[in-house]
């Protein structure tokens, strides 16, 4: 049903006492007269002065004036990006870094067992999240250039908006893509016109995206205003700039918006491990991107799956083969499909260096999977987008495999599919949240599904 807006409330406060985080990021509590309301930089337990800034019949939603209680689960942030006084002017990067990281864990767990249950209709108790260290947990940051007064900035996007938020540091990132952002930042003191100006169009460089493995290599793309400038003296001045800077620095790559990865200097790949395997990683293939926890996910999934030498497994949306690899080490005979052809490359690749058999073919997951019949596989494992599985499910009981491991990054898209699964014959049986992004609203989670007998 939709809801009719009301008019505006601006200007208006209410006392909201907060209880819970929200799917969103937000804290979430209840006014005096019980309505609901949503907030940035709310935790469970706040007693607070709420500006509503739109309100509907059942819901609004509002930016805190004054904190009148503040939660015991409320702790310091120490990134000076995180302003919750002032909201506008704050990293949309993370939303919780105001929030205890055990309580943001509890919140976690709350978020998935919510949306399994009213959005996917199920039943199951969601297993308490695990994680690890809260902090220098990302390997990948893409890190954004914009000019303001004649000078150079790079950083971060503000919540919801294009506005860009200088970052001199992001405690969330490993120390060595921050020594990436040090050096960038000197260059463009430097040359503050190579920064592409978004009002003016000026400027040939968008974006820095630096990625760094678990064995410290690192790599840095620098995403161009256009095709044209690929090639150009700047471009190839700033790659060479880079490289003397960044010791680390294994490669530095070349990307239009919309167009293909080009080797400046170095190599296109990084190599990764996660329990005892070795993985090349391609500069524009998908890679989990918390390097701790990546190990412990594809435990999980062995485990959650019952994985046995001799199946046969079908792994979709498999990346450079992080799963597949891990359930043919474990003796199941594994094909993955996956669209982006580099990935499928380095996966081949990976195989063959960990010398294990897995057959790997470049494809879209839905039409791919429509060539398959009934005792193809005995195990699915799934690893989609944010948007879900949607389009693979129709085609998943003309296969029949006992099990169904589903590793998703919306708990929104996964209780959907849970729900389109049961329809199909396939009952969820375990779910457990993975906290993958401290300090933001993300969640990974791995659930089972069985088929029913």
């Amino acid at each position: 049903m939709i809801e009719k807006r009301l008019e505006s409330t601006k200007n208006q406060s209410v006392r909201v006492a907060f209880h819970a985080l929200a799917a969103g990021g937000e804290g979430v509590g209840r006014d005096e007269t019980g309505k609901t309301v949503f907030a940035p930089f709310a935790a469970p337990g706040d007693v607070a002065l709420v500006d509503l800034q739109s309100e509907k019949a059942s819901f609004a939603r509002g930016i805190i004036h004054e904190t009148e209680v503040f939660s015991p689960q409320r702790v310091a942030p120490p990134c000076p990006q995180f302003r919750p006084e002032t909201p506008l002017l704050s990293c949309g990067g993370c939303s919780w870094q105001h929030v205890d990281l055990g309580a943001q864990r509890d919140a976690k767990r709350d978020i998935v067992q919510s949306a399994l249950t009213r959005i996917g209709g199920q039943d199951v108790e969601v297993e308490a999240t695990r994680g690890g260290a809260g902090y220098a947990y990302r390997n990948k940051a893409d890190f954004v250039l914009g000019r303001a007064k004649n000078e150079a900035q790079i950083g971060f996007f503000a919540d919801s908006s294009h506005d860009l938020i200088d970052a001199r540091v992001c405690p969330i990132q490993a120390t060595k893509n921050e020594a990436t952002l040090r050096a960038a930042r000197e260059i463009l003191s430097e040359n503050p016109n190579w920064a592409f100006d978004a009002h003016s169009g000026r400027g040939i460089w968008r974006r820095l995206v630096a990625r760094v493995s678990s064995a410290g290599e690192g790599l840095a793309t620098l995403v161009t205003s256009g095709e044209a400038v690929i090639s150009s003296d700047e471009i190839r001045q700033i790659a060479h700039k880079l490289r003397d800077k960044v010791p680390h620095l294994v490669g530095v790559l070349a990307q239009a918006p919309r167009g293909e990865t080009q080797i400046l200097w170095g190599r296109d790949y990084l190599m990764e491990s996660a329990n005892g395997l070795d993985f090349r990683v391609s500069g524009a293939a998908f890679w989990q991107v918390n390097a701790e926890m990546s190990p412990l996910l594809a435990r999980a999934a062995l485990e959650v799956g019952r994985v046995q030498g001799g199946e046969k497994a079908l792994d979709l949306f498999c990346g450079a083969g992080l799963f597949a690899l891990h359930m043919a080490r474990a003796g199941a005979l594994v094909t993955g499909i996956e669209s982006n052809r580099g990935a499928v490359r380095d996966a081949i690749w990976n195989a063959e260096h960990n010398d294990l058999r897995a057959e790997f073919r470049a494809g879209d997951a839905a039409r791919e999977l429509k060539k398959f019949k009934k005792g193809d596989f005995d195990l699915v494992l799934l690893d989609p987008p944010r948007a879900g599985a949607r389009e693979c499910i129709d085609f998943l009981p003309q296969i029949a495999a006992q099990r169904i491991v589903y590793v998703s990054c919306d708990p929104a898209t996964l209780s959907r599919d849970a729900k389109l699964l049961a329809a199909r014959g396939y009952q969820l049986r375990r779910a457990i949240p993975f906290d993958l992004f401290p300090q933001t609203a993300h969640i990974e989670v791995v659930a089972l599904f069985e088929r029913d007998s």
